[in-house]
């Protein structure tokens, strides 16, 4: 139950941090899950030594100085401390896959996008949900592939009820007044509103990753509320005055608040799906993916008859 094969985890083991890679986390987050590490690292309120080893694994092929820290891989594990040759003949005996643990030494790098060497998609493919998306686009970069569109308009004024009340709670009167405005009127916002709309989690104030649960987020905040967005909010209690400011870093500090924002920003907990669901959209990722590799090979054979 601690780790959500949906998702990209973190265990901070304090002498180092492991990053757990679930097999079903989206694209996204796996190329972030490295950067992401490193700003935990940076942001940590007790000024954490930046060279800290960062080890990634992957589902199924945990090494076992990771699966130590949980009780139900094995619970004897620390009290027996096995020695190296009874556990390389235990792991041997039970047929385990192939263990994968990579320490990250360098930082990661930004990448440069080569506007003309990107592949063009029409609008209707640009709009639709993250995880729908053609496998060579990046959701934080549709507008650079298709710039004449604005996407980020698009992405704003569909969240545009969300913002109106995180810009209402911080006092901003000339937002509030615009509550009755009509999306198509919206478009007629400043580019600097825009912008600001876009280019933060609505919870946190971190880079965000896009739409999730209606309303713009990071992906840490997205894990959170799909892990506790479904319990009850007085399950959760505040130890201050239930008050307690949600930044990138102090997020992790209140369960409590920063569920309470959550819902107060707009996140609709229905949107969580069920395993059942998630095994059929599963599903269906696989039978698009399928199929386009289908239209690939076609379009091969073609060539090579022409040819």
């Amino acid at each position: 139950a601690d780790l959500d094969e949906d998702d990209v985890m973190l265990l901070d083991a304090w002498t180092c941090v492991f990053l757990w890679i679930g097999k079903h986390s989206n694209k996204t987050e796996m190329k972030d899950a490295e950067r992401i590490a490193f700003d935990y690292l940076r942001t940590d309120p007790s000024h954490r030594d930046s060279d800290t080893p960062i080890i990634k694994t992957k589902q199924t092929y945990e090494p076992i100085h990771f699966t130590g820290f949980f009780g139900p891989w094995d619970k004897n594990y620390w009290a027996t401390k096995s020695s190296y040759e009874t556990t390389k003949t235990m792991l041997h005996a039970n047929n385990r896959p192939e263990i994968y643990a990579e320490l990250i030494r360098d930082k990661p790098k930004q990448n440069i996008l080569n506007r003309t060497a990107v592949a063009k998609y029409s609008y209707e493919i640009l709009v639709k949900p993250a995880d729908e998306l053609p496998e060579d686009v990046n959701p934080e970069l549709r507008e650079v592939i298709k710039p004449a569109i604005r996407l980020h308009s698009y992405s704003t004024i569909l969240n545009f009820n969300s913002l109106l009340t995180m810009y209402s709670i911080t006092g901003n009167s000339n937002i509030g007044l615009m509550e009755t405005t009509s999306i198509s009127d919206a478009s007629s916002m400043s580019h600097k509103k825009i912008k600001i709309g876009r280019g933060y989690c609505a919870i946190c104030g971190a880079k965000p990753t896009g739409i999730n649960f209606d309303v713009l987020t990071c992906s840490s905040c997205k894990a959170f509320f799909r892990r506790n967005g479904v319990k009850p909010l007085n399950q959760f209690v505040c130890r201050l005055s239930g008050e307690c400011k949600i930044d990138e870093r102090s997020r992790r500090q209140c369960t409590a608040c920063r569920l309470r924002k959550c819902f107060t920003m707009g996140m609709i907990k229905e949107r969580i799906r069920t395993e059942e669901q998630n095994q059929r959209h599963r599903a269906l990722v696989q039978e698009n993916r399928r199929q386009k590799f289908k239209k690939y090979q076609q379009h091969q054979e073609e060539t090579r008859l022409v040819c």
